[in-house]
Parts: structure tokens; sequence; C-alpha cells
């Protein structure tokens, strides 16, 4: 009888196990997503339908399409989701001139590189080149040398410290004289002056030359009354055209162009 009720009892139990451990089933609507999912996939990464056919550059007027493009890495077939256009913006940042860049999708399949081209607003000598540098300090360029035509001055008196990479801003050893320049540059560029200015001269903080058009010589000196000092160069060019020209001192109080006009 004992063992009767042992094996009754053996019996139950199994059943109440089996009654807790329901066999699961693989619901409709979990096999319908993974299936969607699925195909969406394919949709996307492994059909043509989404492959690059174009890559268009605009902004730029001084740097060729052809070099944005190959700088960028891009590739025409290539899956346009699988493209990696971060890792494409940070190689065309490098491309001398470009000041910043942006680059979207534009399905199903042409990738649109927007460029913004930085202009130079000084060169700084560094060994036996060039770097031209932007309002920002940012290098756009290094050059071997600097043409007689070149739209910005050419600065003495700043040495550079480290070695200089596109799109990053450029280290010197004369920061007093660099902020400065900084200065002076977004002055030039305000009155449209950038590319009539040759040479810009700080090798004496406190004595500031600079040459316009490789005519006027200006003794800016320091920038002591800057604002006035200014104003006076403009009436100057106004009144006697950009082509003027000679010295003008503007280091005493009276300013003077071969001859005391104030």
């Amino acid at each position: 009888m004992e063992d009767t009720n042992e094996r009754y009892t053996e019996r139950a139990v199994k059943h109440r196990k089996n009654r807790r451990k329901p066999k699961r089933q693989i619901r409709p609507g979990c096999l319908i997503s993974v299936v969607a999912l699925l195909f969406a996939f394919i949709i996307l990464f492994l059909t043509p339908i989404f492959s690059i056919k174009q890559v268009v550059c605009e902004g730029n007027s001084t740097i060729k399409s052809q070099d944005i493009i190959a700088a960028s890495g891009i590739e025409i077939n290539k899956n346009i989701f699988s493209t990696n256009l971060g890792e494409a913006t940070k190689k065309v940042l490098q491309v001398p001139y470009v000041e910043s860049v942006k680059i979207t999708r534009q399905l199903p399949g042409t990738v649109k590189i927007a460029v913004v081209e930085g202009k130079v607003s000084a060169y700084l000598k560094w060994d036996k080149k060039f770097v031209g540098i932007n309002e920002k300090g940012q290098t756009l360029c290094v050059v071997n040398k600097v043409s007689a035509t070149r739209k910005a001055p050419v600065v003495k008196g700043i040495t550079i410290k480290e070695a200089c990479v596109v799109g990053q801003a450029v280290v010197v050893n004369q920061t007093s004289r660099f902020e400065t320049l900084m200065k002076f540059m977004k002055t030039f560029n305000e009155k449209g002056m950038t590319a009539d200015i040759t040479v810009f001269d700080i090798t004496e903080a406190d004595y500031i030359s600079i040459m316009h058009r490789d005519k006027l010589k200006i003794e800016f000196g320091n920038t002591k009354d800057y604002d006035h000092k200014f104003s006076f160069v403009d009436a100057l060019l106004e009144s006697m055209g950009k082509d003027v020209e000679g010295e003008l001192n503007m280091i005493s109080e009276n300013y003077t162009y071969g001859h005391t006009v104030q």
C-alpha cells in the first residue's frame, strides 16, 4: 500500500511539473517582424537600389570637384548606407582651402559634399615654405612660394613653432604678436583691404609696418588709437586712390604723408 502511494505521488509531481512548463511557441507577430527586418536589410544593403550613382560638390570655386571627391574616398557603386560619411568628412577637411564641410545622403543614390572654402588672410614663413592661414588662425594651405599676385600679406616677425596641418590652428612662438595679427586680419577683411596688403611687419611689437600694394608704406606704430589710425588710412586712400605711393607715418601724434596732412 505504501509503495502504491509513493508511485501515485511521483506521478502527481511529474504531472504538476509538466503543467508548469508549457511548450514555447513562436508568435506569428515576432516571426513577421524578423522577416520584415531581414527583408529591409537586404533591400537597403544588398541590392543596387541604394548604391551610389553620383557624388556632387557645391560651394567650391577654387578647389576642383574631382579633387574633393577623390579626397573623400567615397566610391561609386558602393552602398550608400555602408559608406562612412564621418570618415569622408575628416578626409575632405584635409584638402587645402577647405574650411568646413557637410556631407549628406540624397536617396536613393546621390551623396552631396557641401564645402565652405576659406580665404587666406595672411602667409606665415615656415622653414622654406609659406603657410596660408584664415582669419581664425587655421591652416588653409602650405605652399613653396607665394606669387606676386597673392591676395594676402606675407607676415614678418612671427615664427611657427609646430608642424602645420591643414584644417588645424597654427601654433606660433610669438603668441602676443599673433593676437595682434589676428586683430589686423579681421580689420583688413572687414574693410576689404586684405588683397591690397602685401607685407605686414610686426618684427617689433610696438612698431608695426604695413605695405599697401607694394607702393604705400604705412608706419602704423603700436595699436594705440587703432580705430582712429584706420579711419585716417581710409580717408587717405579714398582721397588719393588705392594706388597712392609714398610713406604714411602714424607713429607720432601728427600723421604725415610726405608732408603734414593733419
